[in-house]
């Protein structure tokens, strides 16, 4: 199994959810409020105009738990959509050893 994670601006979280609803196989689907900050490759992904100039805008940490072969379907499906996820933020992809249910 694998857990795909996206750090997005808050403004986007209900467009991204939406776009997680249309998919199947998800196996759970986990929301954070966090701050964030990016420190890379000379830009920071996560920093807007607003930031700039307001300071702080609110981020969301989406964890979506799929098995390994759903990993590229969630990714094409979510990159896919221009309006809610480019430029918005960052993903990365981890393993999940186990999981359950207490």
């Amino acid at each position: 199994m694998k857990i795909v994670t996206f750090l997005l601006h808050d403004a986007v979280k209900q467009m991204v959810l939406d776009k997680i609803s249309e998919l199947d196989g998800i196996l759970g689907c986990f929301l954070y409020s966090v701050d964030a900050y990016f420190e890379g490759i000379g830009i920071n992904p996560l920093e807007t105009v607003n930031d700039l100039v307001a300071g702080f805008t609110p981020r969301v940490r989406i964890d979506i738990l799929v098995e390994k072969d759903m990993v590229s379907d969630v990714m094409n499906h979510l990159l896919d959509c221009t309006s809610c996820a480019k430029g918005r933020g960052v993903w990365y992809v981890r393993d999940a050893q186990d999981w359950g249910v207490l």
